[in-house]
């Protein structure tokens, strides 16, 4: 969490209170717009409280994002307690985060929030005293857009605003929020988050050389965190020297550079645009659009110089733009994530007007065709993965009493205070005493219902947690960016707590999808980048939530993989692998077993035989998730679908099957179209950029440390590993 100060001065003061005026004359006076602003008090010692929620107020749904604070504090210091909630659903974690507040200072402070919505949330602040009073609020605090999951999110640090990436527009835009809408987000060097959680929400993130010295060192380590862990970086060069003053810039600039030259623009650009073969990303994917083939040329664009920079290369750079013969961009990858650097400053003269400008953006930011079109695919989806893994972690003390037992209770009881009683007292010519039989049937009826349900969900106080944790290497060591799924079973009305893990750590209720909303009642008190929490949990009930984390590890195994002719070689080593470990590796196409060696020892599998196709492998481990997931959500009926699913299985064809591409739909199964992936569970793409994906699984074992702060009866705990592996390197 970051904690900045800065200086206002009276005059900023006085414009400020003057902005504070017009709002409320514009309050009073259009009745129209009353429901649009947002609702704040203050006091003469706090005249600034203000909360930024999102990417330049854009919030993605499914994912997490940055919630930026500003306090300025003209009275005595004191420890402020500031508190945010989404007021427009039920139950949601409030989070609270203590600061000091010197005297005439202005504060900022940053932390991530998770958006488990596609449309409506408003979010509640408030500032409070050492007494617990409120001294400032703010209330229906809403996001300038929400995003649909599917939709590219692109953040920009442009030298200017003029110089703002920009894409395409298109017809249409009703029901924004169901299709995929590709936007674009100003991000603040000020305000740029310093904790790699808040920045999953991004695809892509574009950086001015001249903004990178803004960025200070833990803001800096964490975009690292993010763009080793998938993210797509595109830097534009607007001078020598502001990469060769920025030691960490400079360490991601793919070779040495050198002097500015000025190339012919000419119409090399625009086929690149046309054809995408061998330029920015790569080839288009292949969802039959034409948008990009059939742009036009801009002849005062063709006609125009372009200024770059020349550069040395450093091996294995590889050229991915040449304007003449002369390489004016490259592409490297970083890990998970990869690194577009131009040469060139795309924010001036001749891009600025260059009428193709929108699809050159999006070309760079990797935005497929069909998402540009008058009429997009739209993939609404149904449930959340959350969903599924719930499912699996979900406890099985719990059981759900079938409808047909219910209505057979039901009828029991019809008769028995009916035709029942009216024969029995007939028989004993007492009908008046049906004043006293009926409430004790009542009460008899009561009783058993009560036994019933405590014999089908009275149990042991219990904690189940599935930790999923991508293995980035890292120097000599690892990365472990985890998500734990966890599950609370109470025999009684209770509040448990919860703690983070790792340097990072940030806690989120279950993500409902569209036709849902996980509920999670509890208070997350924020410590710096990791939270300690009390999570409520009614009786004889499962609660679940999801903890995500990012911590340094020693590497739990390596693996290598060569080419030997027609087949792959497979070389694994166990660092650190708990016995009785199983894995299956990802590779072009197929999975295979893999043979696990005892700790400190390697063992070599050859692929060629044991194969499984991805198609086969994802349609016959998801066959129970709709009906599950379905059964979860019901609090009568059958619950045998969740019981079908094995749960090494299930997680692994998660990792590779492609949720967030409607096109493939038909090749991964109905199952996979009705899903919506949340963070970064679906790793497909990767498997499509030339990478194989280890995946190991240990039962009753955690990577990372448990996330319940409270002893319970019964646990377990169960980890899937995830590496990924470049196919062009010998070794990870």
């Amino acid at each position: 969490m970051n904690f900045s100060r800065a200086r206002r001065t009276q005059g900023a003061a006085i414009l400020f209170g003057a902005a504070r005026l017009a709002c409320v004359c514009l309050f009073l006076a259009g009745g129209g717009l009353a429901t649009r602003l947002v609702a704040q008090t203050g006091s003469a010692d706090i005249p600034q409280f203000d909360v930024f929620p999102g990417f330049d107020r854009v919030i993605p749904e499914g994912d997490w994002f940055p919630v930026v604070c500003e306090i300025r504090n003209e009275g005595p210091t004191f420890i402020a307690t500031f508190e945010i909630r989404d007021e427009a659903f039920g139950n949601d974690l409030v989070r609270r985060v203590a600061i000091e507040l010197p005297t005439g200072t202005l504060k900022r402070f940053s932390f991530p929030m998770f958006g488990s919505s596609r449309w409506g949330s408003r979010y509640a602040a408030t500032l409070r005293n050492e007494d617990g009073q409120v001294v400032a609020s703010q209330s229906g605090i809403t996001p300038r857009a929400q995003i649909s999951w599917t939709s590219p999110l692109l953040g920009a640090l442009p030298a200017s605003a003029s110089g703002m990436p920009v894409f395409p527009e298109r017809q249409g835009r009703n029901n924004y929020a169901a299709r995929p809408e590709p936007t674009v987000a100003r991000l603040q060097p000020e305000m740029f988050p310093d904790n790699p959680i808040a920045l999953d929400g991004l695809d892509a993130l574009y950086l001015n050389s001249q903004r990178a010295v803004d960025l200070k060192d833990p803001q800096v380590e964490a975009l690292m965190s993010w763009l080793h862990a998938g993210g797509r970086l595109i830097i534009g060069v607007d001078a020598v020297i502001d990469v060769n003053g920025v030691p960490w810039l400079k360490g991601l600039v793919p070779g040495e550079l050198g002097s500015f030259q000025t190339l012919p623009a000419g119409e090399e650009l625009d086929n690149w645009l046309h054809s995408g073969d061998g330029g920015l990303p790569g080839p288009l994917p292949n969802t039959g659009s034409r948008v990009y083939r059939e742009l036009r040329a801009d002849p005062a664009f063709n006609q125009a110089n372009v200024r770059t920079l020349n550069l040395q290369p450093a091996p294995g750079a590889r050229a991915s733009l040449t304007i003449g013969g002369q390489a004016v961009a490259y592409r490297t990858e970083r890990g998970r994530g990869s690194i577009t650097v131009l040469l060139f400053n795309p924010e001036v003269e001749p891009f600025r007007s260059w009428k193709n400008r929108p699809w050159f953006w999006a070309r760079l930011a990797e935005i497929p065709g069909s998402m540009l079109e008058d009429s997009p695919v739209t993939n609404h989806g149904a449930y959340s993965l959350d969903s599924v893994l719930g499912a699996i972690v979900d406890s099985r003390q719990v059981r759900k009493l079938p409808v047909s037992a219910l209505l057979l209770l039901l009828i029991a009881y019809l008769v028995i205070i009916g035709p029942f009683d009216q024969w029995i007292l007939k028989r004993i010519n007492r009908q008046m005493l049906t004043w006293i039989t009926f409430p004790c049937y009542v009460v008899l009826f009561s009783v058993l219902i009560w036994v019933i349900g405590y014999k089908l969900r009275a149990g042991e106080s219990e904690w189940n947690e599935l930790q999923i944790v991508d293995v980035i290497p890292k120097g000599n060591g690892a990365e472990m960016r985890g998500t734990t799924y966890a599950s609370i079973y109470s025999p009684v009305n209770a509040s448990y707590g919860v703690a983070g893990i790792g340097k990072f750590a940030a806690l989120r209720a279950e993500y409902g999808g569209t036709s849902a909303r996980g509920g999670l009642d509890g208070l997350v008190t924020l410590a710096g980048d990791s939270f300690k929490a009390g999570v409520s949990v009614p009786v004889w009930t499962s609660q679940m939530l999801v903890g995500d984390w990012v911590k340094d590890a020693p590497l739990p195994f390596s693996i290598t993989v060569r080419r030997q002719g027609d087949r792959h070689e497979v070389a694994m080593t166990n660092h650190g692998l708990p016995e009785m470990a199983g894995a299956r590796i990802a590779l072009e196409g197929h999975i295979y077993d893999l043979n696990v060696p005892p700790k400190g020892q390697t063992t070599t599998t050859s692929l060629a035989a044991g194969k499984t196709e991805f198609k086969s492998f994802v349609v016959n481990n998801t066959r129970q998730f709709v009906q599950a997931s379905q059964q979860r959500q019901q609090a009568l009926g059958q619950d045998t679908a969740r019981y079908q699913i094995v749960p090494e299985l299930a997680t692994m064809a998660i990792s590779i099957a492609s949720f967030n591409d409607p096109n493939q739909v038909n090749d991964w199964g109905q199952q996979v179209g009705q899903f919506l992936a949340p963070g970064r569970l679906d790793l497909s793409a990767l498997l499509s950029r030339n990478h194989a994906l280890a995946l190991v699984w240990c039962e009753g074992f955690a990577q990372g440390e448990p996330m319940n702060d409270f002893q319970p009866r019964r646990s377990a705990s169960s980890t899937l590993l995830r590496l990924a592996v470049p196919l062009n390197s010998t070794e990870n």
